[in-house]
């Protein structure tokens, strides 16, 4: 009876030293992945399902470009879903028609808008376990440089709450959901990819291409020169706006938001684009809180809805009431400092910040933008946000 105690308690060592192996290994292939919970992998099943989940996002954000085609990269997100359930088809019908927007955007650009030198984090949490179910939220973080800005580092900040089914002794994605309460592009998107037919998807892909802002029309060099001595000029211009703070400001709070303003959680991109606005010197305008007749941030219970709110803010600027001095514009003549809203049956639903035009030889090819929910750092407009319906509001100054 001893000898078989012994026996046990040698392989219940054994066991005990190839789980904490398969962990270190497990931390060793996780490099640049932070646990919230210190909990989270103390088990190889834990371990499981977040190498899934990281798997899943690295093919889905294509890290270092490693798929060619966007054939290999749908293929390797279906070896991570392979459910025939109903809702592990409809998100597999997401990610697969954000990839063939991204790669028509790609197609059409006159720049090279793919992503180098891709690094991601990943940050877990209240990750759940329940035999063959499980769910764990995770923050994906990335950064990276565009070919045509090799000295810029482009930022984006995204939290998913994913759900995973156990099939045959291997996790496999389910569900993926963003946190989000505001109705951001990435949200209709996701809607029409889930509920709507190829053929639709592909009409939308290919009317998109076309409407695509780009440098898609040949201009000579003078031309070209002409729209660049006007872009300094505009930006040089005295006025009771300064766009250089507004950028720096944009910049600076992108990805890490100003302690000093309350951040909104999942619907903060206006409150972001009017701390830009006030940084660059554009004057509160005081008045009765949570309406959009006036524009100010004093507490988080204390502001105008025009601070906060798209739509809000929209109505706040074209009101004959309103302080801040502007005029509408369009692409290709939207300057850094001014800021964009994307809208809906003319209502706006986001707002950003342009902090960066960029050329190529055929004039101008892109924008560099900065934007809250999620957060975004230097991205290429026509990359994140290709598909919609803008408003561009040039900023003046004050009235």
């Amino acid at each position: 009876m001893t000898n078989i105690k012994k026996v046990i308690g040698v392989l219940i060592c054994m066991i005990g030293f190839m789980s904490i192996s398969s962990l270190v290994e497990g931390k060793e292939r996780f490099q640049g992945t932070f646990f919230e919970d210190s909990n989270i992998v103390k088990t190889a099943n834990s371990y499981q399902v977040c190498l899934c989940v990281k798997e899943y996002f690295d093919a889905f954000e294509n890290k270092d470009n490693r798929y060619t085609t966007t054939t290999e990269q749908i293929q390797a997100l279906r070896k991570k879903y392979a459910l025939k359930k109903e809702e592990a088809v409809k998100n597999l019908s997401v990610a697969e028609f954000f990839i063939d927007r991204a790669a028509a955007v790609e197609k059409k650009s006159t720049i090279e808008v793919n992503e180098y030198n891709k690094k991601i984090f990943y940050e877990f949490s209240n990750l759940k376990i329940q035999k063959d179910v499980a769910s764990v939220e995770v923050k994906v973080s990335q950064k990276w440089n565009y070919q045509f800005s090799p000295d810029i580092e482009s930022e984006a900040e995204d939290t998913y709450k994913v759900s995973l089914v156990l099939e045959n002794g291997i996790w496999k994605i389910l569900q993926v959901e963003r946190f989000s309460n505001e109705i951001s592009l990435d949200k209709k998107l996701e809607s029409f990819a889930k509920n709507s037919t190829f053929k639709e998807r592909k009409k939308f892909l290919t009317d998109m291409k076309k409407s695509l802002n780009t440098g898609n029309t040949t201009v000579s060099n003078n031309g070209l020169m002409k729209e660049m001595l006007a872009v300094n000029k505009l930006a040089s211009t005295k006025s009771s706006y300064n766009a250089t703070k507004a950028v720096k400001y944009a910049i600076k709070y992108a990805k890490t938001p100003n302690k000093n303003y309350y951040y909104f959680k999942g619907q903060d991109c206006t409150n972001y684009t009017s701390q830009c606005l006030y940084a660059g010197g554009i004057k509160m305008h005081n008045g009765k809180s949570k309406t959009d007749t006036c524009w100010f941030y004093k507490t988080a219970n204390n502001r105008s809805s025009s601070w906060t709110g798209a739509e809000q803010f929209r109505k706040y600027l074209n009101r004959s009431s309103s302080k801040i001095k502007k005029k509408k514009t369009n692409w290709l003549n939207v300057q850094k400092g001014d800021i964009i809203q994307l809208t809906l049956d003319g209502k706006a639903y986001h707002s950003l910040i342009v902090t960066g035009i960029v050329y190529s030889s055929s004039g101008r090819a892109d924008l560099l933008v900065c934007c809250h929910s999620s957060n975004r750092k230097e991205v290429s407009f026509n990359r994140e946000f290709a598909g919609c319906n803008y408003i561009y509001h040039h900023i003046i100054g004050n009235k």
